[in-house]
């Protein structure tokens, strides 16, 4: 996605362009945003003060070379694609300022634990606007780019480990008569009720364990 004013946070979009390899899918977005959608990356992104890459994997290296030459002055070029460091990024972009974002899943329902990597010349004012946009989609962190696969690990990775807890939690109560819609909401809350525990007691995990 690339945008001249971003849509973050409920502010108004002033003008954004998407680009995708599928008609289908831009008009799709065109449909339901309002933004102008074509397959032509480095010309949407020759307007653009800001820069969103998140191509599949196999794309996006071809996507980067497509856009490499509208990587001039003060544009902000946030990456999505993993395993691509942020020094790495800031090569890539030369004077455009080089931010890696690792967003996950929970973000569609505001409840993402979303990482941010920034590069040496991000401004403040951009850092602003993609903390923003951040918050938006839930939690946000800025951590270290070195450590962000192991980040990427455990934030992006995780739902993927706790959806099987909530459908083995309400299998077991379906398979013992339960209602199995009303059993895999109450299991959803259980987890979800557990982890605001974690997050606002101050207790430690054996000591939560304590008070059951």
């Amino acid at each position: 996605m690339l945008t001249r004013t971003a849509a973050i946070a409920g502010e108004a979009v002033e003008f954004a362009k998407v680009c995708d390899v599928r008609p289908g899918r831009l008009q799709e977005l065109a449909g339901s945003f309002g933004v102008l959608a074509g397959r032509n990356n480095a010309e949407r992104g020759s307007f653009a003060d800001t820069i969103i890459l998140a191509p599949p994997p196999p794309e996006a290296v071809k996507v980067r070379r497509e856009v490499s030459g509208c990587f001039d002055g003060p544009k902000a070029v946030i990456s999505l694609a993993a395993g691509l460091p942020v020094g790495r990024l800031e090569q890539e972009v030369g004077p455009g300022q080089a931010i890696r974002i690792m967003p996950n899943t929970p973000g569609q329902v505001g409840e993402a634990m979303n990482l941010v990597a920034y590069g040496e010349t991000v401004g403040a004012e951009t850092r602003v606007q993609i903390e923003k946009l951040l918050r938006a989609l839930g939690s946000w962190l800025e951590v270290n780019d070195e450590q962000m696969d192991y980040w990427c690990a455990l934030c992006a990775v995780g739902p993927t480990y706790i959806f099987p807890v909530i459908d083995a939690l309400a299998s077991v109560a379906a398979a013992k008569g339960l209602p199995p819609a009303q059993a895999l909401q109450a299991a959803a809350q259980v987890v979800a009720g557990a982890s605001r525990m974690v997050q606002q007691s101050g207790k430690t995990i054996p000591q939560l364990k304590e008070m059951i």
